[in-house]
């Protein structure tokens, strides 16, 4: 299922990484605003969610938020993952998430919310940057339960878009091609490719 990697493009693979993110937030029914593979100073490409857009449950926001990695991995291998920087601060938003501020008390709606604007404000592909590949800030924190979880929830997605790789490699090319798709978009190029939405 793997993309020769003598073919890789950086741009076709930033818009699996994208995609990957698309196809999860509809698959668990989380709306976006818009999904882009133009860079800015804080990412190099983002699925953008506003503020008031209600949260799913915690288990499938942090679904979404290891798409985009998993996508990548499923579709180039490690080599890509490895110079993805957006790697490093996916799983370091996800490891946020899942850690609780006072043991036995996650997250509130409210603070998940909170936490997903700042991410958004500072990228998680420069947060990967700072971190490196140690997660020098969040892994000493992170209890044995939280990396329990987040290996389960890695399954689950790998699943979800091993169901759904006709999915990514729709909306990724409507991303090499559009470079920014809004949720409405996305559901029409789904729905255009007759691949399956959900």
């Amino acid at each position: 299922m793997q993309t020769d990697l003598s073919m890789l493009d950086d741009d076709f693979a930033l818009a699996i990484h994208e995609a990957a993110h698309a196809v999860a937030h509809i698959a668990v029914n989380f709306p976006f605003d818009n999904v882009t593979i133009i860079p800015t100073d804080q990412y190099e490409g983002a699925v953008l969610v506003a503020p008031e857009t209600p949260r799913p449950t915690l288990p499938l926001h942090v679904v979404t938020l290891l798409a985009g990695t998993i996508g990548a991995d499923f579709g180039f291998g490690s080599h890509w993952v490895k110079r993805d920087s957006m790697h490093y601060g996916d799983w370091a938003w996800s490891r946020l998430l899942l850690k609780p501020t006072k043991p036995h008390d996650p997250l509130t709606a409210e603070e998940r919310v909170n936490l997903d604007h700042l991410f958004e404000r500072i990228g998680a592909g420069q947060i990967g940057k700072v971190l490196s590949m140690k997660f020098s800030i969040f892994e000493p924190a992170a209890s044995k339960a939280v990396e329990v979880e987040l290996s389960k929830l890695a399954r689950a997605t790998e699943k979800l878009l091993r169901r759904r790789w006709a999915n990514v490699l729709a909306v990724a090319d409507a991303l090499t091609q559009r470079k920014t798709l809004t949720y409405p978009e996305v559901l029409a190029v789904l729905q255009a490719e007759k691949v399956k939405l959900c």
